[in-house]
């Protein structure tokens, strides 16, 4: 009961130090907070979440709920402030407080400051030293995919790529494919047609009619930059170039994959220079027609500056026109009522004229008043009509002369109407021209964007960088990309696999040594679509620079295993990687056997280990990299490696006293122990000869299986001579040799003495134990690890027999063949459950038998149950 009570405290306590140790890694740290200009109503919060740096503004006045959050990769005083002012400009609640945000903006130095002060005690202690730093490409050039449904290239790919594209007829196929891998690659050159300015210009002329008119096309192709004879010049450069690269492949020693594909690659290359002939044509007509387009833009502008003008004069001649027909009216009413009073002045002097006639006529009835009255009013009447017949000539001079003016301003009224309908005429025509050139450049530029995507070409946006690591190895990436022009093209011309393209690496990648970071150049990242690969894209334009950091003696620059994730180059221009900190390097497992429960049973009740897997060649091969006697034993989904990797391990199997030590087996005399099997010989007497050994004195014996089960101790490692990934069944295999160095602790009962046979107490071991296993692990939070070893123990043997077993000596006088003594088999099976989200914290299962080399019948078990903790947290 004491021992059970002992296995559940010791199994809680590392369990519940691991998970909160894990947790606490895992969760946010504070490093301080800081009331916004003042008001306690609202608070900045900065913590360190994964690596990054979290600011978050909280309102206290709402349980202390987050209003708005932002984080930073590099927490500099400028990207600060800029973050934080723009999250304030998000929350509603601050849209009236202008005063309030402007303090901020001025003190938000101050909380920057503030915050780095607090920060060094918590943060720094949580991150390695800096492993690497990389620079990240915010876009790329991809390439079309032309071989088939992996990167291994088949001289067959190959032979067709080029008969397809024009650069070797049906003939010359036949004869190269017929050939021996090393005649082929000395002569493939031989037979490949060059291009030149003229069968390079008449095989795109030819492409161009499926989109253009002849005349267009000829327009096209007048864009030349320079003449014939100049790019006559060029594809005679390509050429060469094209043959000076294949004359370098021919003499590297490859597999004749690996040739394929790099051949290919320079035919890629290749055809993809000559095709920028036709596209930087469509380039130059684009750039043309906009350049016309902005002509007529200014011309439209100009003449639309004019219709203004004259439709500003138009309307001052209308407003004149109004006035003078008003002026008119007045004049003419004031000719009416001259002409009226003309009529009454008249008909008035008609009368008195009359009027005098008449008395002078009577001379009986003359009177001087009256004659003299009546003249005076005739006087008067006729000046009166003398005026109004001067104010009548007046005021017809005046109409005559408004008339005059009205009838200019009509005419100006009508040139200026005139001119302005022209000159709408005029804008009109231009628009008409502009809208036509539109079209065609908005047609120019979906046919160059196909031509892109035939010829490869396509430039990408890099969108989201996803990086795995693990030990040595960048195990997994995840590059999301989409198109990118310099303009707008019809979402008909992309497929929608061609809008969000997804890339990844075929196999793990080394990322340890120098060796390894530089040949990451090399590496080519494939986007799979239906089963096939569909485009590739460089590694080298992803990551564009990795800064190794160098320390004292290291020469493992590989970062900690972690997953990384959402890395936006365009606002992630770079990226620091740490190492694991001094409390992450031992990871230690604490087991404990359930058979140790049992106070009879020597199974070590709590047990440690304590291991490290450290990178070695940190290479992976695929079936490309596989010479022909072995390439069929490889899938071309399939990754090796050899040497990838040594895990140094240490065991400590008998924390507890009970059991400690093996009782070794006394022999009597009179005993017969067999030493060697042959083929079974009977004489006359039907007696069976068999070689023994006959002990004349005592002897100590201990068995190889009692000497592991009782082994207190135990140091060495497993060194990785091959390695086979199977991603597509989520496992993989492996080869190991392992080798250990180990104790076990001896005893004798009391009836013998160890001096009379010179035993030291205990037996030195060396055990050599290649391992096969079988690694399942398709989820991060469990997995499964198959494994056999036969195992080589050798003990130093001092003073005692190391037998196959010593079981059935005394009991049944059953007999064992003492050249098979030190020989064991081991089976295991290994299961974890991950508590936590992070790599340690894992809860294992492991069962171990071991069983005697030719009778599988004797053996022991362990049923192991434990859990990983860093040693040095």
């Amino acid at each position: 009961m004491k021992r059970i009570t002992l296995l559940i405290s010791i199994m809680i306590f590392a369990i519940t130090q691991s998970i909160s140790q894990s947790q606490d890694s895992e969760n946010k740290k504070l490093i301080g907070r800081i009331n916004l200009a003042g008001d306690a109503n609202y608070t900045l919060q900065y913590s360190i979440l994964d690596e990054q740096h979290l600011y978050e503004i909280i309102d206290n006045r709402n349980t202390g709920s987050t209003l708005k959050s932002f984080k930073l990769i590099f927490n500099d005083q400028i990207v600060f402030q800029q973050n934080l002012l723009a999250a304030l400009n998000d929350i509603d609640i601050f849209n009236d407080k202008s005063h309030f945000k402007k303090l901020v903006s001025e003190e938000s130095q101050k909380y920057f400051y503030a915050f780095q002060v607090m920060r060094p005690a918590v943060n720094e202690a949580a991150k390695g030293p800096i492993a690497m730093t990389m620079k990240f490409g915010q876009t790329a050039e991809i390439r079309k995919s032309v071989n088939g449904s992996s990167e291994f290239v088949r001289r067959r790919d190959l032979i067709n790529f080029l008969e397809n594209n024009g650069l070797l007829d049906s003939a010359s196929s036949e004869k190269l494919n017929n050939k021996r891998y090393f005649i082929f690659k000395k002569e493939i050159k031989n037979f490949i047609n060059i291009f030149n300015f003229d069968t390079i210009e008449k095989y795109e002329k030819q492409n161009l009619l499926n989109y253009l008119t002849i005349s267009e096309i000829n327009d096209i192709l007048k864009l030349n930059r320079g003449d014939k004879d100049k790019y006559q010049i060029f594809y005679n450069k390509l050429g060469e170039d094209l043959f000076k690269e294949l004359n370098i492949l021919q003499k590297k020693a490859i597999t004749e994959p690996n040739f394929n594909k790099n051949t290919l690659s320079e035919f890629q290359n290749y055809l993809r220079e000559s095709k920028r002939f036709l596209l930087d044509k469509f380039s130059d007509a684009i750039k043309i027609r906009n350049n016309s387009d902005s002509n007529f833009e200014n011309i439209i502008a100009e003449t639309n500056k004019e219709i203004t003008t004259y439709k500003i004069q138009e309307t001052g001649f209308t407003d004149r026109v109004t006035t003078l027909t008003e002026e008119l009216n007045r004049v003419n009413l004031n000719i009416i009522s001259i002409q009226s009073s003309l009529v009454a002045e008249n008909k008035t002097l008609e009368d008195e004229i009359n009027k005098l006639n008449a008395i002078n006529g009577n001379a009986e009835n003359i009177y001087e008043n009256e004659i003299q009255i009546i003249n005076e009013t005739i006087n008067n009447k006729r000046q009166s009509i003398t005026n109004l017949s001067a104010n009548l000539i007046d005021a017809n001079n005046i109409k005559i002369r408004f008339e005059n003016e009205f009838s200019q301003i009509n005419s100006k009224i009508f040139d200026v109407s005139k001119s302005i309908r022209e000159k709408e005429d005029y804008v009109k025509k231009y628009e008409d021209s502009l809208k036509t050139n539109k079209l065609f450049i908005r047609k120019i530029e979906n046919i160059y964007a196909q031509e892109l995507f035939k010829a490869g070409l396509i430039n990408v946006k890099i969108n989201n960088i996803q990086f795995e690591f693990n030990n040595g190895f960048l195990e997994n990436m995840v590059i999301m990309t989409e198109p990118k022009f310099d303009f707008t093209i019809d979402d008909s011309l992309i497929r929608p696999s061609q809008k969000h393209v997804k890339f990844t690496n075929n196999y793990p990648l080394g990322f340890s040594s120098k060796t390894d970071l530089e040949n990451l150049k090399k590496v080519e990242l494939f986007a799979i679509q239906d089963k096939k690969v569909e485009y590739v894209l460089d590694f080298k334009d992803v990551v564009i620079n990795i800064e190794e950091i160098l320390e004292l003696n290291r020469k493992d620059y590989s970062p900690k295993n972690k997953a990384v994730k959402d890395i936006n180059p365009e606002t992630t221009k770079e990226r620091d990687f740490h190492k694991d900190n001094n409390t992450q390097i031992l990871e230690a497992k604490i087991f404990s056997d359930l058979s140790g429960i049992n106070a009879s049973k020597p199974n070590g009740l709590i047990q440690l280990e304590v291991d490290k897997v450290i990178p070695l060649l940190t290479k992976r091969r695929t079936k490309s990299d596989t010479y022909w006697p072995f390439r069929w034993m490889i899938n071309k989904n399939n990754n090796y490696g050899f040497f990838n990797y040594i895990k140094p391990e240490f065991t400590w199997s008998k924390i507890e006293q009970n059991l400690r030590s093996l009782d070794l087996t006394v022999a009597e005399p009179g005993t017969i122990f067999q030493i060697n099997k042959r083929d079974t010989l009977i004489n006359s007497n039907n007696e069976i000869l068999i070689d023994t050994i006959l002990f004349q004195n005592r002897a100590l014996l201990a068995s190889t299986l009692d000497i592991r089960q009782f082994e207190m101790l135990s140091v060495g490692a497993d060194f990785n001579i091959w390695f086979l990934d199977l991603p597509y069944a989520k496992s993989s295999f492996y080869l190991n040799a392992g080798f250990r160095f180990g104790r076990t602790l001896l005893t004798l009962n009391d009836s013998v003495s160890k001096n009379e046979f010179g035993m030291k107490g205990f037996t030195n071991t060396f055990q050599f134990m290649p391992e096969f296993g079988y690694k399942i692990n398709g989820d991060e939070r469990y997995g499964l690890d198959f494994s056999y070893s036969p195992n080589w123990l050798i003990s130093d043997s001092r003073g005692f027999i190391q037998t196959s077993d010593t079981f059935g000596i005394f009991e049944t006088n059953e007999t064992f063949n003492h050249q098979q003594q030190n020989k064991l088999h081991r089976l295991t099976l290994l299961a974890y459950f991950n508590i936590t989200p992070s790599t340690t914290g894992r809860l294992f299962f492991r069962f171990r038998s071991f069983h005697q080399w030719k009778n599988w019948s004797n053996n022991f078990t362990q049923y192991q149950l434990g859990y990983s903790f860093y040693l040095t947290r």
